[in-house]
């Protein structure tokens, strides 16, 4: 709403954020769009004075790597990113459109071992205990490259000091401080003529956390425990193994909990159930460590193998996952609007839909039936419930 031309004379670059490093310069630009006519009255609700607004735009000029990068062809079995293109030199049984997927570069040295291990770096400024369990979970993908074959190939370390998250050089996990609930993002920079990821950056939610607590406290009350900060931990390590997954170039696999808690890219509500006296029971509330699905799926990504055998290896990992069962749907598989499939669902867990809704009503029916003022502490205002119902009532 609203028409709206950018001022020249109040548009500029922005300092602060316009850095160069060995690998990358950083400019960013403060542009300041005026109203040629009336407000827009939407802008009006969120700007200071609708006639103007000022909006941030960031450009990155990153250097491309060398030729040594043999990229990967994308199988739909196992789920990555990527990058698409036509190639017209297909054979006419070939489709046109070909699909990379997105991985950093791995590279095995005359001794076998990984002579370039991929580092991610921790924002250190995350506070505890939040900190620490964040680097529990990025650390998760040590063990999965560890059990893929590939000891070594993915370290994490604390970002070091006067290092700067804009420098190409550091894989980022940092830290986004929110006042109400957003998303935590996974994403990365790639080569578009190969899909090779350059630099990775994840950005933690922090607002995450105490919207967990608001679970825990509607389903077994405010008092303090080392209970509940248990539960919000075990989560914290989840999404932070999760939102890294992402920078690996790995997608949502939403039918993993069909085979148990399969992948660690999947949406998992927390696990509660009702022990033998009819109680709510968080003790295996989120899974700990990567999962099966996980573990093969950076197997067939991350594994260099010869040319000559690489075609050959890849299929033969993939007929080993699905023989164990190891299935991959993702977003376009789940949306309504798509072509859904029934087996698909977000924030689901159980081997069935069904199984799944059925336990959530029998947890519901008690902690609805216990739901009050035990979920808000001495001196909380008591509107606090309404916030603490809502996530009792959907359980996710």
């Amino acid at each position: 709403q609203g028409s709206y031309a950018l001022a020249r004379d109040r548009s500029g670059i922005h300092r602060p954020y316009t850095r160069a490093f060995p690998r990358n310069t950083e400019i960013d630009l403060a542009l300041t769009f005026a109203a040629t006519g009336a407000p827009g009255p939407i802008v009006e609700r969120i700007a200071p004075d609708g006639a103007a607004i000022t909006l941030r735009q960031h450009v990155s000029l990153v250097a491309l790597p060398d030729a040594g990068y043999r990229p990967r062809p994308m199988d739909p079995r196992v789920g990555y990113f990527g990058i698409r293109f036509h190639d017209f030199a297909q054979p006419i049984q070939r489709p046109l459109e070909q699909q990379w997927i997105a991985r950093h570069r791995l590279v095995r040295g005359p001794d076998g071992r990984i002579a370039n291990p991929i580092v991610y770096y921790v924002d250190p400024g995350i506070p505890e205990p939040i900190r620490s369990a964040t680097m529990q979970g990025v650390k998760w993908w040590e063990e999965a490259f560890d059990r893929a074959g590939l000891p070594g190939g993915f370290r994490v370390e604390w970002l070091p000091a006067g290092a700067d998250p804009m420098d190409v050089r550091y894989n980022v996990v940092q830290w986004e401080n929110r006042n109400e609930r957003g998303w935590s993002i996974g994403g990365s920079l790639s080569d578009p003529r190969t899909g090779e990821i350059l630099k990775a950056m994840a950005r933690m939610d922090s607002h995450r956390a105490r919207t967990d607590y608001n679970l825990y406290a509607g389903l077994v009350g405010a008092d303090a425990s080392p209970a509940d900060t248990a539960f919000v931990l075990a989560r914290v390590r989840q999404v932070s193994a999760h939102e890294v997954g992402h920078t690996l170039g790995l997608g949502h696999n939403y039918i993993a909990s069909q085979y148990g808690r399969g992948s660690v890219m999947d949406y998992p509500p927390p696990r509660v159930t009702l022990d033998a006296r009819g109680n709510v029971d968080l003790s295996a509330a989120y899974a700990v460590g990567p999962a099966p699905y996980d573990v093969w799926a950076i197997r067939w990504g991350y594994t260099p193998f010869p040319a000559a055998t690489e075609a050959d290896s890849l299929r033969a990992i993939v007929q080993e996952g699905l023989a164990k069962g190891y299935l991959y749907l993702s977003d376009a598989d789940a949306r309504p609007d798509g072509a859904a499939d029934p087996r698909v669902a977000l924030w689901d867990d159980g081997a069935t839909e069904t199984e799944y809704f059925e336990r959530l009503l029998r947890v519901r029916a008690v902690a609805m039936g216990r739901f009050g003022e035990r979920a808000v502490r001495p001196g909380d205002p008591i509107a606090l419930l309404q916030e603490r119902f809502a996530p009792v009532y959907f359980m996710h």
